[in-house]
């Protein structure tokens, strides 16, 4: 179940091109990327994804590490979805890896749920963030709780690190 060279090469290739600005359209485009990417999981028949699949979603994760960063001094992304964003990015290449590296079919099916799972939240996530970056105006979503935070400041760029430090 090891993914080609190819894959590699062009996921690589992929890796190198310029990023666009994150924004409202993107993170949209996200969205959908995501609906679609569930249903494809969702109804697929076969436990090994294709080597098109595969690509999307290394794409869609790559996206999401872009949207963790997305929005300016001025509009800036609320802290929370960054750190879903990152999450996100990070569970894809997660379970990819584990998919490619299962040993039976009954761990490729639980990477693939997991993935399954993490799509269904993404459609949210992608239009919170496109209504924040819109609105233009920093929205705290946290839940002022200590339990769980795992996204601290330190990880966000430093206009944003900034703008949190100064909401405490």
């Amino acid at each position: 179940m090891k993914m080609s060279s190819l894959l590699l090469a062009i996921s690589a290739c992929c890796m190198l091109t310029p990023m666009a600005q994150a924004n409202p359209s993107l993170a949209r485009d996200w969205a959908e990327e995501a609906k679609e990417l569930n249903a494809e999981m969702s109804h697929g028949e076969e436990t090994a994804l294709s080597p098109e699949l595969v690509f999307r979603l290394q794409r869609f994760g790559r996206t999401a590490s872009r949207l963790a960063i997305s929005g300016s001094e001025t509009t800036p992304l609320p802290h929370d979805l960054g750190c879903i964003f990152r999450g996100m990015a990070e569970e894809t290449t997660v379970q990819l890896s584990a998919m490619d590296d299962a040993e039976n079919t009954s761990d490729v099916q639980a990477a693939r749920a997991r993935i399954v799972h993490m799509l269904d939240d993404a459609e949210m996530v992608g239009e919170a963030a496109a209504l924040s970056l819109e609105a233009g105006e920093l929205i705290d979503l946290s839940l002022h709780s200590e339990v769980g935070a795992q996204c601290s400041a330190g990880h966000l760029p430093e206009s944003q690190a900034a703008i949190t430090r100064s909401m405490n």
